[in-house]
């Protein structure tokens, strides 16, 4: 890979927490076409590692303006386009959901060397077949950059001042986050426990491993959210 470019064009950088393994995965689907469809990709992307599971994600700004730009023009064309395309993503997201769920039980400490070579070789094998949609960023920078100068412009030809106050109202999300939805879950688990009349001392985790209901609950929580850092 040339580098050079990435001193010669201005580059956006996200820093965030993740693991290289699992970005090195995701960069796949950033740099590849989405099942066969004419949106443009990330010409290139690269990711460094820092400390305690910390990366800097870099991409090109003029990447995501020629994807946003695409995205948005192709939108006002064919407005159906995008949802054929979610239609058929969604079915392949959710084979990552099941793979994962049959994996996770297994104890990978137990593995070889060469059985977790394997097993890694395996997974990304099959990350890379499913290929996740890599062109939100570029939509989502250029977009943001778009919209909140369309709606500066038309405060401004309107005389209002909280063209801020309301671009955060008109962009914030209409759907929780998976993260809200995990600690939306905790709280009614919490509330859940505290009816079955445990305490929350030190002797909790022992009070729970012993009421069957609740440790079913506790579990099946952990199970289901065991991805939340990945």
């Amino acid at each position: 890979m040339n580098f050079n470019k990435y001193y010669q064009e201005e580059v956006s950088i996200e820093s965030l927490e993740a693991y290289q393994a699992f970005v090195t995965m995701a960069g796949a689907g950033y740099t590849s076409p989405f099942y066969g469809s004419a949106l443009p990709v990330y010409s290139s992307c690269l990711s460094c590692s820092g400390k305690h599971g910390k990366i800097d994600w870099i991409t090109l700004v003029s990447d995501q303006k020629r994807i946003g730009s695409f995205i948005v023009n192709k939108h006002l064309k064919d407005k159906k386009y995008f949802y054929g395309l979610h239609r058929r993503w969604h079915g392949k997201f959710q084979k990552i959901f099941t793979f994962y769920y049959q994996e996770f039980p297994e104890n990978i400490s137990k593995l070889t060397d060469v059985e977790l070579e394997k097993k890694i070789e395996n997974l990304t094998s099959f990350y890379l077949r499913i290929t996740m949609a890599g062109f939100l960023d570029g939509f989502m920078f250029y977009a943001d950059k778009r919209f909140y100068n369309l709606l500066q412009e038309f405060c401004e030809k309107k005389k209002i001042n909280d063209c801020a106050k309301i671009f955060s109202i008109l962009s914030a999300p209409i759907e929780p986050s998976f993260l809200t939805e995990e600690e939306e879950e905790m709280r009614i688990i919490i509330r859940k426990i505290k009816q079955a009349g445990h305490q929350f001392d030190k002797n909790l985790k022992k009070s729970i491993l012993n009421d069957e209901k609740m440790r079913k609950l506790v579990n099946n929580h952990l199970l289901k959210y065991s991805w939340i850092k990945s």
